[in-house]
């Protein structure tokens, strides 16, 4: 992407952890652990650090550098996108029947195949090994219930 493309995208990376925190904000407090609203405040406030920074970098790189190359959008461009679309639309429905671990080792598979990964053991060791820890980091110490499904 082009500098002033980041430097917006930076600014609506950063809009919408705003909102994210605003509304994790209203959810219960928990008793123990971190509740509802713990995770998701801890993920808006990384977004918008990182939201900011990109938009900084970037805002710099373009005032300095006024000639900027033209991105053009191909075809396969527009295609992988809607591929990951897709992906994430199938893991929306997957996730309650499949259970999440079997739900985000295929969605995170399908992914990496679409960015290029081709060696099949990493892939399998990352997405379930990923699953597997993220399921159980998000049960026993978050202590949110994820779907288990009807695979276990």
């Amino acid at each position: 992407m082009t500098n002033r493309a980041d430097c917006i995208s930076g600014a609506g990376v950063t809009a919408i952890a705003v909102l994210v925190y605003y509304e994790a904000s209203k959810f219960p407090e928990a008793a123990k652990g971190l509740g509802a609203g713990g995770f998701p405040k801890f993920i808006a406030v990384c977004l918008g650090i990182f939201g900011i920074l990109l938009m900084i970098t970037s805002y710099l790189k373009w005032k300095k550098n006024k000639e900027q190359e033209k991105n053009v959008l191909t075809l396969n461009g527009l295609i992988g996108a809607a591929m990951i679309a897709v992906t994430f639309w199938m893991y929306i429905i997957l996730v309650k029947p499949l259970g999440y671990i079997a739900a985000t080792s295929l969605f995170s598979a399908i992914l990496m195949i679409i960015y290029g990964e081709r060696k099949w053991i990493r892939l399998i060791v990352v997405c379930v090994g990923f699953s597997v820890i993220a399921f159980f980091l998000f049960r026993n110490v978050f202590y949110v219930m994820l779907p288990v499904g009807n695979l276990l």
